[in-house]
């Protein structure tokens, strides 16, 4: 970067730009991850293209196994132990924003014991995070978990 391409490091400068100002785009230094990654990615000989390391293991998602005719609900802990011993079928999909999406592989990557819990007193709704998650608010945009004040409006799903 330091002796090329002046256009290019401009752009460069503007996506890091982006990145502190709201939080995206997301970036994974992908050789430094896999360089590093879970022995059950290791044992399978996969790679890692994309993480969420926000989330607690009782967090609930939605997948829909090949044999089921609807989604049903797994917390992501278990759901974690079945990939790593071979008990979640090809094929199964996890629910994303995009819709339905086949899971390609899941390991639990750390932990933290510090947690912060976020309740929405209308609509009783709760997010349990890190203190260095990042939530959207109304009136500041991207926050902190830690930083956030009693005046800021969340965006949730209705």
């Amino acid at each position: 970067m330091k002796g090329g391409d002046a256009d290019k490091r401009r752009l460069w400068a503007k996506v890091l730009q982006r990145r502190s100002e709201i939080g995206y785009p997301y970036i994974l230094f992908g050789d430094n991850v896999n360089k590093n990654k879970p022995q059950v990615y290791i044992d399978k000989n996969m790679r890692i293209h994309a993480s969420n390391m926000c989330l607690r293991g009782d967090s609930i998602m939605t997948v829909w196994f090949p044999f089921y005719e609807k989604p049903h609900d797994i917390d992501i802990e278990t759901f974690c132990k079945l990939w790593s011993i071979g008990g979640i079928p090809a094929e199964t999909k996890v629910k994303t924003e995009k819709g339905f999406q086949k899971v390609t592989a899941a390991a639990q990557t750390g932990s933290t014991k510090e947690m912060i819990r976020i309740t929405d007193e209308k609509t009783g709704k709760v997010v349990e995070c890190t203190p260095d998650h990042q939530i959207f608010t109304k009136n500041r945009g991207w926050v902190l978990a830690k930083d956030l004040n009693e005046d800021d409006e969340l965006l949730l799903e209705e």
